[in-house]
């Protein structure tokens, strides 16, 4: 019985687990972004325990005001913010800041809510760049 336990254990461990998400890098449009994103990456995982979207695409700044307000993201103006998860997607750093390697924006909008076991979303958009990168967990 216990053997039989310990079977199904890890079935459903190793399922909820499965690394079922592969980057789609570069994608031209998809549908639940405004038409004027453009250069689009994106990941999503679900597992037995969370699922997470990790998403970047660039997009004129009047398109992601709009969007952002349908979104209902108050984005605020900062300095300086590291783009957590972007890992997932597998490219390489944003910037490379005294031979450091690193996801960071130094001139941003910005706009959080998480909740206290990391469930919720960040959303960063590089004002320079004009690209937006956003996470989201459900866990």
């Amino acid at each position: 019985m216990k053997r039989i336990s310990l079977i199904i254990a890890t079935c459903i461990l190793a399922v909820g687990c499965a690394d079922n998400g592969r980057p789609k890098i570069a994608l031209g449009h998809v549908d639940w972004l405004p038409s004027a994103a453009s250069n689009i990456n994106v990941v999503e995982n679900s597992s037995f325990f969370a699922r997470v979207k990790v998403y970047e695409c660039s997009i004129p700044p009047e398109d992601l005001r709009s969007f952002a307000a349908q979104m209902n993201w108050s984005l605020s103006e900062t300095n300086n913010v590291f783009v957590g998860m972007r890992d997932l997607l597998r490219l390489k750093p944003i910037r490379t800041i005294d031979g450091i390697a690193i996801d960071l924006v130094p001139h941003a909008l910005f706009y959080s809510r998480r909740a206290p076991n990391g469930a919720g979303i960040t959303v960063i958009y590089d004002l320079e760049t004009e690209r937006l990168y956003v996470n989201s967990s459900s866990r």
